[in-house]
């Protein structure tokens, strides 16, 4: 084929046909690359499919997609500097490609230094727009393999890829639906309290959570409810049988049958003739050899993208039933991918259900084959979701059902169709497909796109991961900190790994509910008259003498120096202290020591939210809030003008080197 220009002048033609997609036998996924033509040109589009086959061949698909998307990125990051700016090692890189050369080695070498630069720099996005530095060590390291693999066959010169690793913050993976909302302008904060915009974020996570698990019921009750249609139009004995509508349709010309009322001819009602367009259409999904008229009656009534509902589910109920269960179990999107047919353990306990989950055997090196089948010595995982069902709420358990029902046609009895949970067909196709790739980059993107206008989550840019980061976000914003429970719901087995879906902000919710409970308990104890202050206030006498009860049973006596302290036989810790050590006596002094330690806790937040987020919880953050607590007490009062002027005084102290800050443990 030859690929000519117009011209009055002159007729150019290329020697070869330019390769706009690299086909890689035994790949379902197609690799473009015609973003590289108006760069690079036609002959290194082809140079660099011929290397990408070759180097892809034997490798996982998976893996040779990521590396694809990355290397391909790289390539125009390389060409769009080398456009910029004709002086630099980019420019000389894309001109060698232009002329069907290979770029010399230390061009090409500063090219990757400056790309991986941009790549490990958090300000700089004309690579990767992301603020996680896991992504962007993700993205040098797949840039790194892409290159190395095709470096092998002759495309780069081989110099090795050197990159800084950037180091990743034990904090959350992903933002829960609440953050980016609020960032996005959807949900609004201003004029609350921290209580209140606490109690926002959490209404909003569960609202957006039900929102979307409703939607996409709906998706999938839709196709059950075809599915429940057509059984009964594809059951009815009065159908006449495959070989006798072909010798009824054998006297009619393909023109008469694609007319679309060949049913009248069969002597059937529409919904007969529809019933029979369906077994049709179902015994080609089948696989089963029919004649062209046959299918050409069926398909003058209804389409294969149509038809596929009455008797099978579709990409969208995959999509929906699958979504259900990664919203209630609150997992990974991995232990969902790998539910196996059989994926109820034992029976209801507490009102949840365990979901088995079998870890395939994955070799992701070599280019060995992926196990083909589940193998009975995999490691077992347990999720847990909900008993309770309604109908306009249905369980993961009834749609785990629903989808055994839909998928019943598309399993053989043996096999992978018949050992894991997801099975699907493309429209038209024969082939029943168990591998889940497409579920992030086309049928979640779908999802949201259908449901673009939803005045809850419709726009908002989330990923699947930040499902799982909303959940447990929600139930610790609710008050459940038990991270055994966390850890056991999450079917974690490292309670480090439960804190790191627990975002900085909830964090910090947490701060400031123990501050406003720390000040609360101190103003309960303050109170020495119940009756005149339960008055005073509108609440009953019996509220506000438990709340003073709390306060003193955790050790805030010294609020009130004049009460007697209850002496035993044994000496207790906070017994030991004197009088005075229980009496905050405001003074620069005082005052200057409690900045320090405000400060100094501060400044061990920070590093302590990363490095031991447990105890952090257990120790510093009831700490911080103590001493924030005498902050806002005091704020409150005359002496605010003194704690301001002690604030400034260590701040310019600990500029000039004449105070440090105390070490905290």
């Amino acid at each position: 084929m030859t690929v000519q220009f117009p011209s009055d002048d002159f007729d150019v033609s290329l020697p070869r046909r330019i390769a706009f997609e690299v086909v890689v036998p035994g790949h379902e996924h197609t690799y473009h690359i015609a973003h590289f033509l108006p760069y690079y040109g036609a002959a290194f589009c082809n140079r660099f499919a011929d290397a990408w086959v070759k180097a892809s061949l034997f490798q996982v698909e998976g893996t040779v997609e990521n590396y694809f998307k990355a290397v391909r990125t790289a390539l125009v990051w390389v060409a769009m500097q080398g456009i910029a700016n004709e002086r630099t090692p980019e420019a000389r890189v894309l001109a060698a490609f232009q002329n069907d050369r290979v770029p010399n080695e230390k061009d090409w070498g500063e090219s990757l230094r400056n790309l991986a630069g941009a790549i490990s720099d958090i300000d700089d996005r004309s690579f990767i727009n992301s603020d996680n530095p896991a992504s962007r060590n993700k993205k040098n390291e797949s840039v790194r393999a892409g290159i190395g693999w095709l470096a092998k066959q002759g495309l780069f010169p081989d110099v090795e890829y050197e990159f800084r690793r950037l180091q990743i913050r034990t904090a959350a993976p992903s933002k829960c639906i609440a953050t980016i909302a609020f960032e996005a302008g959807r949900l609004p904060l201003a004029g609350l309290n921290a209580s209140d915009a606490r109690q926002a974020f959490i209404d909003f996570n569960k609202k957006v959570l039900e929102e979307i698990r409703r939607c996409l019921w709906l998706e999938l009750k839709a196709n059950y409810d075809l599915f429940d249609q057509g059984q009964k139009l594809m059951s009815d004995p009065s159908l006449p049988t495959f070989k006798e509508a072909e010798q009824v349709l054998s006297s009619l010309s393909r023109e008469q049958i694609r007319k679309g009322d060949t049913f009248k001819v069969l002597q059937l009602s529409e919904q007969q003739g529809l019933g029979l367009a369906l077994k049709v259409l179902r015994a080609r999904a089948h696989g089963v050899n029919l004649s062209e008229k046959l299918l050409g009656y069926a398909r003058s009534l209804i389409d294969h993208g149509s038809a596929q509902p009455y008797f099978e589910a579709t990409s969208t109920a995959l999509n929906a039933a699958y979504h259900i269960l990664l919203i209630d179990a609150g997992a990974n999107c991995q232990p969902v991918d790998d539910i196996p047919f059989d994926c109820f353990f034992g029976k209801a306990k507490r009102g949840k259900f365990a979901v088995r989950s079998l870890r395939l055997n994955k070799n992701r090196k070599n280019g060995e084959e992926v196990p083909g089948k589940i193998k009975e010595d995999v490691e077992e995982t347990l999720l847990y979701v909900e008993s309770k069902t309604t109908a306009e709420r249905p369980s993961s358990v009834v749609v785990v059902d629903i989808w055994k029902k839909l998928t019943k046609g598309m399993r053989k009895a043996t096999g992978p169709t018949s050992e894991r949970l997801w099975v699907w067909r493309i429209v038209g196709d024969t082939v029943v497909k168990t591998r889940l790739v497409s579920m992030a980059g086309e049928r979640w993107p779908a999802f949201l796109d259908r449901h673009s206008q939803n005045p809850t989550f419709g726009g908002l840019p989330i990923t699947r991961q930040m499902i799982r980061t909303t959940v447990n976000n929600s139930r610790v914003n609710s008050g459940d900190l038990d991270f055994v429970v966390q850890k056991a719901l999450m079917g974690q087995s490292n309670p480090t790994v439960t804190f790191e879906y627990l975002t900085e902000g909830a964090i910090r919710a947490l701060l400031s509910e123990k501050i406003r409970t720390f000040v609360d308990a101190w103003e309960a104890t303050e109170i020495t008259n119940f009756d005149s202050a339960a008055r005073y206030m509108g609440v009953p006498a019996a509220d506000l003498h438990r709340r003073a009860q709390l306060g003193f049973e955790n050790g805030l006596s010294f609020t009130d120096p004049d009460r007697p302290v209850a002496r035993g036989p044994t000496t207790d810790v906070k017994d030991a202290l004197s009088p005075k050590a229980k009496v905050f006596r405001v003074s620069s002094k005082s005052l200057t020591q409690l900045e320090l330690a405000r400060r100094a806790l501060r400044e061990q937040f920070e590093s302590m939210l990363n490095l031991n987020p447990l105890r952090l919880l257990r120790t510093w953050v009831p700490w911080l809030a103590i001493v924030e607590g005498y902050c806002a007490k005091l704020e409150k009062t005359r002496f605010k003008v003194q704690l301001r002027r002690a604030r400034d005084a260590v701040e310019a102290k600990l500029s000039a080197g004449e105070l440090r800050m105390p070490l905290l443990w």
